[in-house]
């Protein structure tokens, strides 16, 4: 997986992936894995469904990931755009709009009429959050402990990409990813 790719939105998520792509140097990528630099080629695609807000606007998409194969070490890699979360159908602004939202008082209710998110998906939002705080505070250089304390303190950053990317180096996942174990 490359994730976190900056890709600038106007009002099409798919639009935007698909210029990201088609302007896409790969020269210019190391493998994940091996860390090999050139040896990335087009390797195949697949479709993920996308919930995200652009704006205010809560956007449903489908977008064609594409994969790229390393020569070097034979490994597959998805180039996620830095809107999506793995493994996840929301990207990262509707679920830190959520988080906010719920740690200021709005009712479950409220969330789900807004968002369309149920509780179950939101308390799984916050158990994952809760999972990747520690390392948040971290890259911030905080003490903050409390969690609506942490949500508030990401949810006003005003550079969440440079956050995500830093969390990727640093952790070698990303942001609010499951973490499966291997085994």
């Amino acid at each position: 997986m490359i994730p976190n790719l900056l890709i600038k939105i106007n009002k099409s998520l798919k639009e935007a992936y698909e210029n990201f792509i088609d302007n896409l140097v790969l020269g210019n990528y190391f493998c994940p894995h091996c860390k090999a630099k050139g040896k990335m080629n087009y390797h195949a695609e697949y479709d993920r469904k996308v919930i995200t807000l652009v704006g205010n606007q809560i956007v449903y998409e489908k977008l064609s990931i594409v994969r790229l194969k390393c020569y070097s070490c034979n490994r597959t890699h998805a180039l996620l755009p830095n809107f999506l979360i793995p493994y996840q159908t929301h990207g990262y602004t509707i679920v830190m709009e959520c988080l906010f939202d719920y740690i200021n008082g709005k009712s479950l209710f409220y969330i789900y009429d807004k968002y369309g998110v149920s509780p179950q998906l939101l308390y799984s939002w916050i158990k994952k959050f809760k999972l990747h705080s520690e390392r948040v505070c971290i890259l911030l250089k905080s003490k903050i402990k409390p969690i609506k304390q942490i949500i508030k303190l990401i949810y006003v950053f005003n550079d969440l990409w440079n956050l995500l990317t830093d969390y990727f180096n640093e952790n070698k996942c990303c942001f609010m990813q499951i973490i499966r174990s291997s085994g």
